[in-house]
């Protein structure tokens, strides 16, 4: 005689697989075939699934100074966090979404990877060896910070082209084209030799690999940005307020709060005890680039106000 728990195990059994069947079935697909797969499949375990042995020998330093293995790791833990920033930000411009409840939320995920990025950059502010980090940046050049893909995506994901046009030429770029906009992006501006104005050779570098793509997303995302997405679909809704404070808190984190931890850690590094600043690897003005006040970027100034925008990271 069956028990009552193995007739329930049956019963289960039965409509697991009657669902399985309608879904291969749907596709046009013999459930047999994907039976047999099981018995020779092997069981997942937690170094496959996270592919740990490929992560943990994707660092590949350039000298034999310790310290590089921290600065990598880092770097690619910042990545990581650039994937999942852009990860969200995908979702919430691809309406239509649940509601304002899942909009808001990916907000605030947004804000918790940057909390999470920021309160960690201690480890490249205090942990390394300032006179190893000195000597082993040189074997790095022409690499770039500035060069994170994934982080000008987000920033292009994010706002209207306009906003991050070099700040002094947005009055006579605004209504411009895309492709012009483009041309006068703020951070192109950053990565110039001082003095002669000429492109260092990392943003040569950059142009040539990523260019056409970041132009081509740029259009893309011009009426649909991580702004548009908010005027069109929230900036009305019943927690407008909610949502309003978490998107000030994503534009503060990443364009002061970010900048700002990059700012104090290359003084810390690149400043010599007697005041004499060490040249950017690429030749560039890496505290012109760096300060909040100086390139004003800001994703959503309308949500600020006046004296909020004029003072914007000037406490910092």
């Amino acid at each position: 005689m069956t028990s009552p728990a193995a007739s329930l195990i049956d019963e289960t059994l039965a409509h697991e697989v009657s669902k399985l069947q309608a879904k291969y079935a749907a596709e046009g697909q013999n459930i047999v075939c994907h039976l047999e797969k099981l018995l020779y499949e092997k069981n997942l375990d937690y170094a496959d699934y996270l592919c740990t042995d490929i992560l943990l020998n994707i660092q590949r330093p350039k000298t034999n100074f310790p310290d590089e293995i921290v600065f990598i790791i880092f770097h690619q833990i910042a990545e990581l966090y650039f994937r999942m920033i852009l990860w969200e930000i995908e979702q919430l411009t691809s309406p239509p979404q649940a509601g304002e409840a899942v909009f808001l939320e990916k907000v605030q995920r947004l804000n918790r990877y940057y909390k999470n990025l920021i309160h960690s950059f201690d480890i490249m502010s205090d942990g390394l060896d300032r006179a190893q980090f000195q000597t082993f940046r040189k074997a790095l050049f022409p690499a770039s910070g500035f060069q994170s893909v994934q982080y000008r995506l987000i920033e292009i994901c994010s706002t209207d082209a306009l906003n991050l046009v070099v700040c002094e030429h947005r009055p006579a770029a605004a209504g411009g084209k895309t492709a012009d906009l483009y041309r006068h992006i703020y951070w192109k501006s950053g990565a110039t030799e001082v003095g002669t104005g000429r492109k260092d050779l990392s943003l040569v570098h950059f142009e040539q690999r990523y260019d056409a793509y970041l132009a081509g997303k740029l259009k893309e995302y011009q009426h649909k940005n991580l702004w548009q997405t908010f005027v069109q679909f929230y900036s009305q809704a019943p927690a407008r307020e909610k949502i309003t404070e978490a998107l000030r808190t994503f534009d503060h984190l990443s364009n002061v709060g970010w900048s700002t931890v990059h700012l104090r850690a290359a003084a810390r590094h690149l400043v010599k005890p007697e005041g004499e600043t060490v040249a950017s690897t690429g030749g560039t003005n890496w505290r012109k680039y760096l300060t909040p006040r100086h390139q004003r970027i800001m994703f959503f100034p309308e949500l600020w106000t006046e004296a909020e925008r004029m003072n914007w990271g000037k406490t910092e």
